[in-house]
């Protein structure tokens, strides 16, 4: 077999929707059960050739990135059972970014007059598969896992039963809080082999305000240089056709701390390959700007190519609609920061 990937006999991912998968990398389309945990649920993916369904690691491993696959297969252990445990089973949270969707914001949801906002997948049958022996990391996302009872009931377990010292925690976060009731996350932390801390910072100052709606740039800032004296903080920038052109601020700002860029694949429309022909040359300048403070020349290599083959440049007109139309609801002038003006008059009036 050629293919190896540790998430396949040692990796679970825990979705809300009372679904399971290797990996959060993988195609949603190839999700199974809850139920299957425990029977072997993902053996049909050992074979010899990458299977269709992992093609994000393939795509980037293609461009030279050190791709989730791989970074699985480096910190593998020579021991039985589940090792990496990614928890998204709440879509529990207190903003509404731009790039997410219902099933991952309970606010979005509130937005949209959904009748059960928060969507909740109960693991509680199946916590012995992450309060174990076995496991050395856990992947904490959401929704918002700092405003989750659940996480921090799970923190809990880990460390009475003494299993928290071989465990390293890696979460995302929008840094809106560090505490949850009369509980302080540092505290609790003391407790874990080590700390990761993925600060979900797509821009700064006002356009981040905008981008991750509902949260307050000051407060969120303040969180970081907290936590940049204690754990291992990672500035983690989703780069989308909304804030390309703003990245380079950014990264002026963030000198000094760990910085990684990631780039969104869904929604298509928020995706650097929905850049229409007219808007490249300004992408490709700001691309030239990010390289020049960027460290992996691969992914901006991957970025270029995004926009130069803007396969999904038919969407933008979504891209428009999804814009202007939160900008309305939410009272917010997000628009009015991106160089998207001239091409929505072309294109509105362009039978006139």
């Amino acid at each position: 077999m050629t293919w190896t990937c540790a998430a396949i006999d040692h990796g679970v991912t825990l979705y809300q929707s009372g679904k399971i998968a290797p990996c959060c990398m993988i195609d949603h389309s190839y999700l199974k059960d809850i139920t299957e945990l425990g029977h072997d649920p993902f053996a049909d993916l050992r074979t010899e050739t990458p299977p269709q369904v992992c093609y994000k690691c393939v795509q980037e491993e293609q461009h030279g990135i050190f791709s989730y696959r791989q970074q699985l297969n480096a910190s593998k252990k020579e021991i039985e059972g589940i090792q990496f445990v990614d928890i998204r089973n709440s879509n529990l949270c207190n903003l509404k970014c731009r790039t997410c969707t219902p099933k991952n914001s309970s606010q979005w949801a509130i937005e949209l007059g959904h009748a059960v906002p928060i969507i909740k997948q109960d693991i509680t049958d199946y916590k012995k598969f992450i309060v174990s022996p076995s496991v050395r990391s856990i992947y904490y996302t959401g929704g918002e896992p700092f405003i989750n009872a659940e996480h921090w009931e799970l923190l809990e377990e880990l460390i009475n039963n003494g299993y928290s010292k071989n465990i390293s925690l890696l979460y995302n976060s929008n840094l809106t809080t560090l505490k949850f009731k009369n509980k302080n996350i540092l505290d609790l932390w003391k407790k874990f082999k080590l700390i990761k801390v993925m600060a979900s910072i797509d821009a700064i100052g006002e356009k981040f305000n905008y981008i991750r709606s509902g949260a307050d740039w000051d407060i969120v800032n303040s969180n970081m240089l907290i936590l940049n004296k204690q754990v291992d903080l990672t500035i983690a920038t989703t780069v989308s056709i909304l804030n390309i052109w703003f990245i380079d601020e950014l990264l002026e700002y963030f000198k000094g701390y760990k910085i990684e860029l990631t780039n969104l694949y869904d929604p298509d429309y928020l995706s650097l390959s929905v850049i229409p022909d007219s808007l490249k040359p300004m992408a490709h300048k700001c691309i030239d700007r990010i390289e020049k403070l960027y460290y992996d020349k691969n992914k901006i290599s991957y970025m270029r190519s995004q926009i130069d083959n803007n396969i999904n440049q038919q969407f933008f007109k979504d891209t428009l609609i999804h814009v202007l139309l939160l900008d309305n609801i939410r009272n917010e002038k997000l628009f009015d920061l991106l160089p998207f003006k001239h091409e929505a008059i072309t294109r509105a009036f362009k039978n006139l």
